[in-house]
C-alpha cells in the first residue's frame, strides 16, 4: 500500500484537514475512493452519511473532475462528500471511457474492446478491461462487444456485488467487491446469454425464469472464471436428507463440497477456466449433472425439473435408493442439531435394483458420472444434440 504525505487545509469554519497528496501536489484517485467508501469520514455533527448508493445516484449542484485536484479544489467535498459536491466517477456517473492503450492485447481484442464503454475511475476502466481479456477467448470478446455493452464501476447496495439489466447491455459492478473475475464473469454470462444470438440450446439461452437463469449463469462462470465469486447460490441447493426423507438445506461445508466438485466438473478436473466454444459445450454437456442444476431459487421447484419441461433433452431429477448411504460433510456449527442424521449431495435416476452383494463406497464424483452414464443411455462420452 502505498503511503502519501498529507497537506492541511483550514476550512472558513476554523476546521483544518489533513489530505493525502502524491508528488505532484495532487489528491491520489486511490484515496479519494477510500475517502467517499468510508462513511464515518466526512461526516456532519457526527452521524453516519447517508448511503454511497443515493449519493452516487442523487446528482449535486456542483461536480469537480476527478484529474489533478488539489487538496484546496477538493477541500469542501472532502469535509463532506454529500454536501452538494461531486466528483466525477466517485459518487455521481460521469462520460462512459473507452481507453485500450493502458491494457495489452491483440488488434482484434482492441476492436472488440472499443465497442465497450466503462464508466469508472481510470484505475477501475483498466482493470475491467483487463479481466474481460483474460476471461474470453478473441471470439467471445467478438461476440461480447456486438451488443455495444456499458459496464458501470460504482457503489452498490450491500447485498449486491453485480447486476445485469435484463433487455439491457449494462452491466453494473459493486466497486469494492463486484470488479473482480468471478463476478465478471457471472454477469457478463447473464449478458451473453441474452445477446449473444449463436446460442441455441435452452441450457445456455436467457431464461425469463430466475432459477434456471442462475442456475446456468453459475455454471457459466464456473467454466469460464479464472476465480469463480463466491455468489451465494450453493446456500440454495437442495440435499437430500436420508433419515427426514426430504430435501434440505444444505451446510455450510456442503455448499463449499458442491461448488468446488462443480468447479472440478465444468473444467474437467484441471481447475484452469476453459475459453470458447470449449466453455459453452462443458456447460451444455455437464449442466444436468452438475450440482447447480438443482438450484431452488425463486421457484418452488428445483431448476432442473422447470428446464426438463422446455428440453425434452433433460430428464428430471428424483430420488435414488442407491445414493442415500452418502454420507455428508457437515460444518461444527450444525453437528449438534443433526448428529444422527445422514444426507445426499447428489441424486442419480431411481428405479436400479439393490444388489446383493457388499457394495464398495462410491464418491460423490462417482455418482455424478453414474448419473450422467443412466440420463445419456449411451454412456458418458455420448453427445445429444440438442
Amino acid at each position: 500500500m502505498t503511503s502519501y504525505k498529507t497537506k492541511e487545509v483550514k476550512l472558513k469554519s476554523g476546521k483544518v484537514l489533513r489530505i493525502p497528496v502524491d508528488s505532484k501536489g495532487h489528491v491520489p484517485e486511490s484515496e479519494i475512493i477510500k475517502h467517499f467508501n468510508n462513511q464515518r469520514e466526512g461526516v456532519k455533527n457526527g452521524r453516519k452519511r447517508r448511503c454511497n448508493t443515493k449519493d452516487y445516484d442523487k446528482f449535486a449542484e456542483k461536480t469537480l473532475p476527478l484529474k489533478g485536484l488539489t487538496p484546496r479544489e477538493i477541500a469542501k467535498w472532502w469535509n463532506c462528500p454529500a454536501d452538494g459536491i461531486d466528483i466525477e466517477y466517485v459518487d455521481t456517473p460521469a462520460k462512459p471511457q473507452i481507453n485500450t492503450d493502458k491494457v495489452h492485447m491483440t488488434a482484434a481484442r482492441k476492436k472488440s474492446q472499443e465497442k465497450i464503454k466503462i464508466i469508472g475511475t481510470p484505475a477501475e476502466e483498466t482493470k475491467v478491461r483487463t479481466i474481460l481479456n483474460t476471461t474470453y477467448s478473441e471470439k467471445d470478446l467478438e461476440r461480447f462487444a456486438s451488443g455495444n455493452p456499458l459496464i458501470i464501476v460504482r457503489p452498490l447496495p450491500s447485498s449486491c456485488n453485480g447486476r445485469h439489466f435484463r433487455n439491457s447491455a449494462r452491466i453494473d459492478l459493486e466497486r469494492n467487491g463486484g470488479n473482480t473475475a468471478g463476478v465478471l464473469a457471472h454477469e457478463g454470462s447473464h449478458y451473453m446469454r441474452e445477446f449473444d444470438k449463436t446460442r441455441n440450446d435452452p441450457i445456455l439461452k436467457a431464461n425469463q425464469k430466475a432459477c434456471i437463469e442462475e442456475s446456468c449463469t453459475v455454471a457459466e462462470e464456473m467454466a469460464r472464471s479464472p476465480d469463480p465469486s463466491d455468489n451465494g447460490y450453493y446456500d440454495k441447493v437442495p440435499v437430500w436428507d436420508k433419515d427426514e426423507q426430504k430435501w434440505r438445506k444444505p451446510t455450510i461445508s456442503e455448499a463449499r463440497q458442491m461448488a468446488k466438485e462443480d468447479r472440478d466438473l465444468f473444467t474437467y478436473g484441471r481447475n484452469k477456466p476453459l475459453k470458447g466454444n470449449e466453455a459453452l459445450e462443458s456447460v451444455r454437456k455437464n449442466w444436468p449433472k452438475s450440482h447447480i442444476s438443482r438450484l431452488k431459487y425463486k421457484s418452488s421447484t428445483m431448476a432442473i425439473s422447470d428446464m426438463a419441461k422446455i428440453n425434452p433433452s433433460i430428464t428430471p431429477l428424483s430420488i435414488p435408493k442407491e445414493a442415500r448411504d452418502i454420507k455428508p460433510q457437515r460444518s461444527t456449527q450444525n453437528k449438534n442439531k443433526r448428529s444422527n442424521k445422514q444426507s445426499t449431495l447428489f441424486t442419480t435416476k431411481p428405479g436400479t435394483k439393490r444388489s446383493t452383494t457388499k457394495k464398495k463406497s462410491t464418491s460423490l464424483g462417482a455418482m455424478i458420472q453414474k448419473r450422467a452414464d443412466k440420463m445419456s443411455g449411451k454412456g458418458s462420452r455420448s453427445k445429444k444434440k440438442t
